[in-house]
């Protein structure tokens, strides 16, 4: 038995709607690659920035101490550099352990970071603080000592 106009005409509309929706993914598959294209510029141009920044702190630090506004850009500087770099694609992870830390104190040579909690500060060590110090380096062009103390909620008081 064979097929009727009605399936023949059926199976022509769905062959045709395939054919519509290939060409609909190809054209989608086509911007993600240039928007791919775009957002790794804009990370390159990111990154670029960080260092013009970076090396202007740096300099300034190294002649005049850390003020409290060089302390705040360099913090944001390694941040940037981080997110950017090691935890690009890993958003959800740099919000809940880096995002959380806040800088205690920095000399120029010693950073005194706060983590909010135990959790955070043992995830920090195990898994950034490497690249902390790498990204701290590249931005002051010196070894700065980092210490990581946790936030015991008391008035002020922390622990190492």
């Amino acid at each position: 038995m064979g097929k009727s106009r009605t399936q023949h005409e059926e199976e022509s509309k769905i062959l045709a709607e395939i054919s519509i929706l290939k060409a609909e993914l190809e054209s989608i598959s086509l911007r993600i690659d240039e928007l791919e294209k775009r957002i790794e510029s804009i990370h390159s141009g990111i990154a670029h920035h960080s260092t013009s920044k970076i090396n202007f702190i740096s300099t300034f630090v190294s002649k005049n101490g850390a003020s409290r506004h060089q302390t705040i850009s360099m913090w944001r500087a390694m941040l940037t550099t981080l997110q950017v770099t090691i935890f690009q694609g890993r958003r959800s992870e740099f919000d809940q352990y880096l995002r959380p830390l806040k800088v205690k104190h920095f000399d120029g040579q010693n950073i005194v970071i706060i983590a909010p909690n135990s959790i955070c500060a043992e995830w920090i060590t195990e898994n950034a603080l490497e690249a902390m110090n790498n990204a701290l380096f590249e931005i002051n062009h010196t070894k700065i000592s980092i210490s990581l103390l946790v936030d015991d909620g008391t008035s002020g008081v922390w622990k190492s």
